[in-house]
């Protein structure tokens, strides 16, 4: 489940942030102070799950909220209680009275409905949003060749330019179908149908860039290519 931070208050951002750390289906694709910032990635209906601060520099996060024609489920988030029932109205998921346990976060969370496509004739997602310095850009699927980690931030790897993340590895197979995309080293993804050749210890890609294979991960990926 995608989620997304517009909170003003450093100290609100690092504990709402390590709070979602802890949950394995959450992850937060960005954190905003300002309300108009985050509208962009938020009408690209990439976010399941909006959390709310009441009290936001500008234009406060229930007048935010009143501007969103098709807003993501809303937890609000705020120090004071006088807004609990004008939330409602707004049919939010919960409202989280700060400061609030991590216990309190779960409560919250599990009132959220499902992320996940009811209706089994769904469309497969065919793009994701990638923060490129201060902008999201949409990248779609089939572009990505390959995804490496590096220390702290990971490389995707597109025909003609490359982006540096700060989610990890693990993040994109969460994000990415299992279908066209498998870990062949503990720090590269590959894309399935981007492969040209398997040779002893590395893939040839079909722009002829190579990628390493670890013997740990080289039977699943012949599994997967003769399946």
């Amino acid at each position: 489940m995608n989620c997304l931070i517009l909170e003003d208050q450093p100290p609100a951002q690092r504990l709402l942030a390590g709070y979602l750390e802890r949950v394995d289906h959450l992850h937060l694709v960005a954190t905003f102070a300002k309300a108009t910032s985050a509208m962009p990635l938020i009408q690209s209906g990439s976010i399941d799950l909006l959390f709310l601060d009441v009290h936001l520099p500008g234009l406060s996060g229930l007048d935010f909220l009143r501007t969103l024609e098709q807003p993501p489920p809303v937890i609000l988030t705020t120090a004071f209680p006088d807004y609990a029932l004008e939330g409602y109205d707004l049919k939010i998921v919960d409202y989280l009275l700060k400061p609030f346990s991590f216990q309190r976060f779960l409560q919250a969370i599990n009132r959220v409905p499902s992320a996940a496509p009811s209706n089994s004739t769904a469309l497969p997602k065919t793009s994701l949003f990638i923060k490129d310095g201060h902008h999201f850009v949409r990248i779609p699927i089939a572009d990505i060749l390959y995804i490496h980690s590096e220390a702290d931030y990971t490389e995707i790897h597109l025909p003609k330019k490359r982006l540096i993340s700060k989610h990890s590895l693990k993040h994109w197979l969460d994000q990415l179908p299992t279908t066209h995309f498998i870990r062949v080293h503990r720090s590269y993804i590959v894309h399935l149908r981007r492969v040209e050749k398997i040779l002893t210890d590395r893939v040839l890609l079909v722009d002829k860039r190579e990628v390493p294979v670890g013997r740990t991960f080289r039977e699943e990926l012949l599994r997967r290519i003769s399946g």
